[in-house]
């Protein structure tokens, strides 16, 4: 009897933890959701599905007006698309052509905060490894159909912004349909006009590594400084003096 009431509990605390864990992958999907939508950003990303491939870049700052975003291909066809809130303009130069459309109200991944408390009917959502892309450290979320009806999803969340830097579409025999993944990120400040990116990787020890100090390159002011083992570049079209400001205000996170 004794047995039987601690197999009991033993089942009933696996039960709860595994409960505690999926709850803890949906408020990733949140978290993921918020930071599509108010993160000011700028990154190269590469998209690909089956043998197609293509690397752009985007740019994405919210102000009091809302949200607004610019995409341009960096190879093949030039295509540019801005966004402003739900109005999409798409440039062709090509062909000459400027297509004005309204955006979804379902734009992935910012949609994930809605829909995210339906997903686990449809999908075992889990945590994975904690794994790096683009030189951030970033959480896996996993999405594993509960049917044959639909595909998996692997999402990549970076674990200090909760921005989204890579996902896979993937098959039932885990291969990949369609993915991205950021090559380079960058979380940017603006006032809509003026921008300042700002770049923390670990420092290398390499030959030929970007030395601290200020430098400019046309109307770009760069400054580059190390923080706790880290190289931190601030660049933008400002004055020096904002560059510094901003430079000398990251500090490494207390714990």
């Amino acid at each position: 009897m004794r047995v039987a009431r601690i197999l009991l509990l033993i089942g009933w605390s696996c039960c709860l933890c595994s409960v505690a864990l999926g709850q803890d992958a949906l408020s990733w999907l949140q978290r993921m959701s918020t930071a599509a939508r108010n993160l000011n950003y700028s990154g190269v990303f590469l998209y690909q599905t089956g043998v197609r491939t293509e690397l752009s870049r985007i740019t994405h700052f919210v102000d009091a007006a809302g949200e607004h975003e610019r995409l341009e291909t960096l190879d093949g066809t030039p295509r540019e698309v801005l966004r402003n809130n739900d109005e999409v303009q798409c440039f062709l130069p090509a062909d000459k052509v400027v297509v004005i459309d309204r955006a979804s109200s379902g734009r992935f991944p910012g949609s994930l905060a809605t829909k995210a408390t339906t997903l686990g009917d449809y999908y075992n959502v889990r945590l994975g490894a904690v794994v790096r892309v683009a030189g951030r450290d970033t959480q896996t979320v996993l999405l594993e159909p509960r049917d044959d009806m639909r595909y998996g999803h692997q999402f990549w969340a970076d674990l200090a912004t909760g921005l989204l830097l890579k996902a896979r579409m993937v098959n039932d025999r885990g291969q990949v349909i369609e993915q991205f993944a950021f090559t380079e990120i960058a979380q940017t400040l603006t006032d809509g006009l003026a921008n300042i990116s700002v770049f923390i990787e670990p420092q290398s020890a390499q030959a030929g590594a970007p030395e601290p100090g200020v430098s400019a390159v046309g109307a770009t002011s760069i400054m580059r400084r190390i923080v706790s083992h880290h190289l931190v570049t601030v660049l933008g079209e400002v004055p020096e003096a904002a560059i510094r400001r901003v430079a000398e205000g990251v500090e490494p996170k207390k714990k």
